[in-house]
């Protein structure tokens, strides 16, 4: 694999300052995710199929919680799934600390537990028969933690995410109510509570890590049906179904990155506070 770096620094984020970037396919054109150009790309070249891979060395372990992949200029080469995972010396993985979807509809936002780590790897999951994934431009924030890698703490623990300050100046346009509720998380666990599954979000598929494709409504289901339904009295609410998580459906309130997608008992401080993932690796992993 080729390895590229770039020396660009952002106050309020990690932007390619001295990163190594490696792909599975197209290596050769790996840097151009971090060039600060949003017309250059780098891109599969060919359709997407699961277990494609970008992968980041920040060179020095650094608190993360948020990566954003910008695609616009390719409006279908969004990743129709991903799963992150990250490593503290690049050989020893921590698997699926998040899952999702991309968003087809701008910069696909992936949120997840504050975590220290040195190596982060996205992996495409998805499929689609024409369609290459791209990335224009790669954006990971800061939590300003850069202590000893260690393992997301929603794996133990409830989460609460600390907001950037654009985070908390969008925060600002939103009032959550509770009735928002698509979903709630109780020992990091999320679990869903949907009872209609509204703008289609039922329907949406999604790979899982046993190489096969389900629908929102059956991995909730099968979260139900494996964990049950929690304590009511340590519930967290969160307005998408995935606990303020990828897949979001597509009313504003809930875009991963404009809406109020997280927390909906705290007013317009919640918005970003994002709980676990689903435990699709618990529930399906091989």
């Amino acid at each position: 694999m080729l390895i590229t770096t770039c020396t660009i620094v952002h106050a309020d984020e990690i932007h390619s300052s001295n990163w190594r970037v490696t792909s599975s396919h197209n290596s050769k054109d790996a840097n151009h995710a971090i060039d600060s150009n949003e017309w250059s790309r780098w891109t599969t070249k060919k359709p997407q199929v699961p277990g494609q891979t970008f992968t980041i060395d920040l060179i020095e372990p650094a608190g993360v919680n948020q990566l954003v992949l910008n695609s616009a200029r390719s409006p279908q080469d969004y990743p129709r799934a991903y799963r992150i995972d990250t490593s503290g010396n690049g050989s020893d993985w921590d698997r699926a600390i998040t899952t999702g979807v991309g968003n087809p509809q701008g910069d696909t936002v992936i949120n997840f537990p504050p975590i220290t780590t040195r190596f982060i790897r996205i992996i495409q999951t998805g499929r689609d028969s024409h369609y290459w994934w791209s990335i224009h431009e790669l954006e990971i924030h800061l939590t300003g933690d850069n202590s000893q890698h260690s393992k997301p703490a929603s794996l133990t623990a409830k989460v609460v995410d600390t907001p950037t300050d654009e985070q908390s100046r969008i925060s600002k346009r939103w009032k959550p109510y509770k009735s928002w509720r698509d979903s709630y998380s109780v020992d990091g666990i999320c679990y869903c509570d949907s009872s209609n599954y509204d703008h289609g979000i039922g329907a949406v598929l999604i790979d899982t890590p046993d190489g096969r494709q389900r629908t929102v409504v059956q991995i909730c289901n099968d979260i139900k049906t494996t964990y049950g339904t929690g304590r009511v009295s340590d519930r967290i609410p969160y307005n998408t179904i995935a606990c303020g998580n990828a897949p979001a459906n597509n009313a504003p309130d809930e875009d991963l990155k404009t809406g109020c997608p997280g927390r909906v008992d705290q007013g317009s401080s919640g918005c970003f506070q994002i709980g676990p993932p689903w435990p699709l690796d618990a529930l399906y992993g091989k």
